[in-house]
């Protein structure tokens, strides 16, 4: 289920992801993770048009124009980590 507000969007996961395996795609385009350069000093949100990982809330935010439209196609792909099966829903 997505979240929206003004600046971001949340995707809830599944399942606790081995981060660095994350691969996050809207409407077929591949979306870059946001980089630590990208969060100015003193804040916890990126101004790229990126994603980042959420721990507290296992999801994953979409920031700028990452920010999927009404209607597009979300793909999120990961590695579950060990001890966190993932229910696949097929």
């Amino acid at each position: 289920r997505l979240v929206g507000s003004e600046m971001c969007i949340r995707d809830r996961l599944q399942s606790v992801p081995d981060v660095a395996t994350l691969l996050v795609y809207v409407d077929g385009e591949e979306i870059p993770m946001a980089d630590p350069e990208d969060i100015p000093d003193g804040e916890t949100d990126p101004t790229c048009d990126c994603w980042q990982y959420d721990a507290s809330e296992n999801s994953v935010r979409f920031y700028g124009s990452a920010v999927p439209d009404y209607g597009d196609d979300v793909d999120i792909f990961y590695k579950p980590l060990e001890g966190q099966p993932r229910t696949l829903p097929f």
